[in-house]
């Protein structure tokens, strides 16, 4: 049963393996057949499972959320922008990027398509478009809540397949709108669904026949995500928009998520093993924004140290036939620099830029409900 008073070891498991899993996928596309067919959905379905909408306002959700995804955006953009000038004014830029893919646009530019439409050109920010279309689901789904009487009913239900429907449509004609907005249309509806998981009230079992069922899972669900590649060959990347059907889309998420639910209850029982996966789970955020860097760090520490050619150094990503054990050092070394970094990040500004400061933020969110305005349009949204 989920705890309201302390973190979810499974769920962080389940983190920790879908976050490794994006790194995995970006770092090489070797595995990619199996992990683009439901990563990000599943953290979308998981930020579902874990929300706590329905006991905010409307006006309290987007001064919240504000809070603990908008502002580690800004610092994010703020650091790696940061680096990316010195780096230009250095002239190092062009020493560790292929300037006729990826050119150095400037401040300004950077900037300015930020504010138009969320688009991130340090290009080491790539994976952040998730934390914007995480954001804006929570808005559209806290607005759902307002409208269908603060409860997952038929009519909510139908409202959100409308409107996830609707992203799909609006994907498929290329009409892409600013801000993420149509990737949040479509995630969405995978909160719901981890919302509603969130209600099932299931008692926790810890025998050996609850542990077999598990590990049957775990294989019946392996099988249907292999054969469902090796058939269909469809893959699901949110980031360029890259869906197939609606319906073929949620099964395979779903199974695959189920497939690492059962995974991480099976890894909660293996020590070490669980206490790692759980302490990456709960530490996304810093890798979400990071990794990418780091993996251009990590490049040239081994080029340092003699492991890989100078021509690794211009790679925006690890290239292709990168050795086996080199690959796992540039997997796990970003990992641990990208959470190092954001630990240190939440050390120096108390976690109020990197969104680890709850208590501060809903002190302050409470001072801005005795804003009269504020306090107004609360009850309006209610």
């Amino acid at each position: 049963m989920k705890s309201k008073n302390s973190r979810v070891e499974w769920l962080d498991i389940m983190k920790g393996i879908l976050i490794i899993l994006m790194v995995v996928g970006h770092a090489t596309g070797k595995f990619n057949g199996f992990i683009y067919q439901f990563h990000m959905a599943a953290f979308f379905l998981l930020s579902g499972y874990t929300t706590k909408l329905k006991k905010r306002t409307f006006i309290e959700t987007l001064l919240y959320k504000f809070c603990t995804l908008f502002i580690p955006v800004l610092t994010a953009f703020c650091i790696v922008g940061g680096i990316t000038w010195l780096l230009n004014k250095s002239g190092k830029y062009e020493v560790i990027f292929d300037v006729t893919q990826l050119p150095y646009v400037g401040a300004k530019f950077a900037i300015s398509t930020f504010v138009k439409n969320g688009s991130f050109y340090p290009w080491w920010l790539g994976a952040s478009w998730f934390i914007i279309t995480l954001f804006n689901v929570d808005i559209i789904l806290r607005l759902l809540f307002s409208i269908c009487n603060h409860k997952v009913n038929v009519q909510m239900l139908s409202f959100s397949f409308g409107l996830f429907l609707f992203g799909y449509m609006l994907n498929n004609e290329g009409k892409s709108l600013p801000w993420y907005w149509t990737l949040a249309l479509i995630a969405q509806f995978y909160t719901i669904i981890g919302i509603l998981l969130s209600e099932v009230q299931h008692e926790e079992k810890k025998d050996m026949r609850a542990t077999l069922i598990r590990v049957v899972g775990v294989l019946i669900t392996s099988v249907v995500s292999y054969a469902f590649y090796r058939t269909t060959h469809v893959t699901m990347d949110f980031a360029s928009g890259k869906f197939n059907s609606p319906i073929l889309d949620i099964f395979i998420v779903l199974n695959d998520t189920l497939l690492i639910f059962f995974m991480a209850k099976i890894i909660e029982k293996i020590g070490v093993l669980c206490k790692i996966l759980s302490f990456m789970g709960s530490n996304t955020l810093g890798i979400v924004f990071f990794h990418f860097m780091y993996f251009k760090v990590i490049i040239g520490i081994l080029y340092l140290l003699g492991v890989v050619d100078k021509s690794y150094l211009i790679c925006y990503l690890p290239p292709e036939g990168t050795n086996a054990y080199v690959l796992i050092l540039i997997i796990f070394g970003s990992i641990i620099l990208s959470i190092l970094s954001w630990k240190i990040l939440s050390l120096i500004f108390k976690g109020i830029a990197t969104g680890g400061a709850s208590t501060e933020y809903n002190k302050a969110i409470e001072k801005c409900m005795n804003i009269n305005w504020i306090g107004k349009a609360n009850e309006f949204f209610k």
